[in-house]
């Protein structure tokens, strides 16, 4: 029997999901974890695919997450932002792949960016993944055995991403505990979606905020490391040509103030 496959999208404010259906140009199961003004939950139909939306008053993207993962009850599914557009026959796609790696836990597939100010790690060729290959990808294009993260308690963290304290690196994070858990993770070179990256909820330049995030994010995913990681990254944005950033040694002591406080909070 062929798995079952539902895309999990996170939204806010989400006031037309079979409209927003349409816009991703789904054809299975869609689940929308909504954050809005009140909690309610809606389900529809579209011929044989079944649409459900679950909103609550809930504040932070990781959050927002989490309450879709528990809510699925598919075999596998489909990690998505609502500006994201999939390619016709993905489903086919994403059981094609998994028949090739049956082993799998959770396979990344190739998204693209529809913005080229705003382009998304790209998957270059289909492999084992690593914990290099999984810090130059986001969250789009995870394609998840839902019964494996359950068993494994990965879940995303409250503490980064949109709506909270640190404005991103929820993505990160729940990308390397695939990996500190045992998961068997799978990159696949398919191209199986297009975002549209409008906008970003979170990123207002190379700014304190920014880098002080950073360094929160360090602490939290390479805690023996984070002091060179910081480093590393200084230099790397040091280097980055045609924007404005801060000095070098503003943005290594700004990394390692970030590091200190999520310590000493967590």
């Amino acid at each position: 029997m062929k798995p079952s496959i539902e895309v999990l999208v996170t939204s806010v404010r989400q006031e037309a999901p079979l409209e927003l259906y349409e816009r991703m140009n789904l054809a299975g199961n869609l689940l929308i974890s909504n954050q809005g003004p009140r909690a309610e939950f809606g389900s529809w139909q579209r011929g044989t695919a079944r649409i459900r939306m679950i909103s609550t008053n809930t504040v932070g993207v990781g959050i927002n997450r989490n309450l879709g993962l528990s809510y699925c009850d598919a075999d596998i599914s489909l990690l998505a932002d609502d500006d994201m557009i999939y390619v016709d026959g993905y489903e086919d796609m994403v059981r094609a792949a998994y028949r090739r790696h049956p082993d799998a836990d959770v396979i990344i597939f190739d998204v693209r960016s529809l913005n080229p100010d705003r382009p998304l790690g790209e998957v270059p060729r289909s492999k084992r993944a690593t914990r290099v290959d999984l810090a130059q990808l986001g969250i789009h294009g995870v394609a998840a055995k839902i019964d494996s993260l359950r068993r494994a308690n990965i879940w995303f963290s409250p503490l980064f991403g949109g709506g909270t304290r640190h404005g991103s690196g929820e993505d990160a994070l729940f990308l390397q505990d695939l990996l500190k858990k045992g998961l068997r993770v799978y990159l696949c070179a398919d191209t199986i979606a297009h975002a549209t990256q409008a906008d970003s909820t979170w990123f207002k330049g190379f700014s304190y905020k920014y880098f002080f995030d950073k360094g929160a994010l360090w602490a939290a995913t390479y805690p023996e490391f984070s002091t060179l990681i910081a480093l590393r990254s200084s230099l790397r944005y040091r280097y980055l040509r045609g924007v404005r950033r801060p000095p070098f040694w503003r943005m290594y002591r700004t990394m390692l103030r970030g590091a200190r406080e999520f310590r000493r909070r967590t």
